[in-house]
């Protein structure tokens, strides 16, 4: 008996120190949730109008950078006459295999899509009501393309779809797959 109860002290005891070392692994890594206003779209159409591309493509790899954002690095603002400095931001960059393409012309079979957050020195940084994406998932984007940049997405609610869940919608988007593809098929046909 004295054993046992030996035995259940020395395992509490164990389990308590496994607890606490996981609980400070844990405390290592912060995650700050970043906040950016995007636009939000009525329907699907205004959604296709404005996209660059909208396509339907697999995340085939992932990779975390800091890229620099400031509007007039390290000029003088035409309207302040204030000097910027860079200010870099964390992004996870994403190489995507397009599938179908539904808007837009573009030459290549993969793209590279950016969007805001990451992880970076160890803190996560995450966007607010942004919809986790996988490595090997296929999802439905709606982005804006540039000459010397990674295409965006138009907003983090909105242009976005995990294949795999078409239809689900949230109180802040009633938008689906479907109603993009509809909407897509119809601006070329009037374009």
């Amino acid at each position: 008996m004295r054993k046992n109860r030996k035995l259940t002290i020395a395992l509490l005891g164990l389990l308590l120190v496994l607890f606490i070392l996981e609980q400070n692994r844990n405390d290592s890594k912060k995650v700050a949730i970043l906040h950016r206003d995007y636009p939000v779209y009525e329907n699907a159409s205004q959604l296709v109008k404005k996209a660059d591309l909208v396509f339907t493509g697999k995340v085939k790899s992932k990779k975390n950078e800091l890229l620099d954002i400031g509007d007039y690095q390290n000029e003088k603002d035409p309207t302040t006459g204030a000097e910027d400095e860079a200010e870099s931001l964390p992004y996870t960059i994403y190489e995507v295999e397009i599938e179908e393409l539904y808007k837009g012309n573009y030459d290549g079979n993969s793209i590279r899509v950016k969007i805001l957050g990451g992880n970076m020195n160890g803190t996560i940084y995450e966007m607010e009501d942004a919809m986790p994406i996988e490595i090997g998932g296929e999802y439905l984007f709606n982005v804006s393309t540039y000459e010397d940049s990674e295409a965006t997405l138009l907003n983090m609610t909105q242009a976005i779809y995990d294949l795999n869940a078409p239809n689900l919608i949230s109180e802040e988007n009633s938008i689906t797959v479907s109603d993009i593809i509809e909407a897509a098929k119809k601006y070329n046909n009037e374009t």
